[in-house]
């Protein structure tokens, strides 16, 4: 372990005569191996408590959501569609970036709620298009 005492110049030379083997460092020496330090740091994210408590509520309002209410993969909304596309998520995709339909983010995909989708017309009920 190694520790830091941040001592005004004119001590230093008291503390290495006190603490034998120490090591002496003069201020930009110090500011030097802050650096060095930090760029050995892996990236850490500080959330602040709010922040971090409205993630918990909007995670908690996500799981409700989802389990009140059936959801498809995109998948999913390519056989409700009757597409035949090579790609099975063009569908969904194309229909949600032309604000037709939404999705809910969860496990890493995109997860759509079935009710905004009309059985009938296999096409989003233009009641949810924003």
């Amino acid at each position: 372990m190694v520790r830091v005492i941040v001592v005004p110049a004119e001590a230093a030379q008291r503390v290495a005569e006190a603490f034998p083997g120490a090591q002496v460092l003069e201020l930009p020496q110090i500011a030097a191996v802050e650096r060095m330090v930090e760029s050995f740091m892996p990236p850490v994210r500080v959330v602040s408590s709010t922040i971090a408590e409205q993630a918990r509520r909007n995670a908690e309002a996500r799981a409700e959501f989802l389990a009140e209410f059936e959801a498809l993969d995109a998948e999913g909304v390519a056989d409700l569609a009757g597409s035949t596309a090579g790609n099975r998520r063009a569908t969904a995709s194309r229909w949600q970036a032309d604000r037709l339909c939404f999705a809910v983010e969860h496990d890493g995909r995109q997860a759509f709620p079935a009710f905004q989708f009309d059985p009938t017309t296999r096409r989003p009920r233009p009641a949810v298009a924003a």
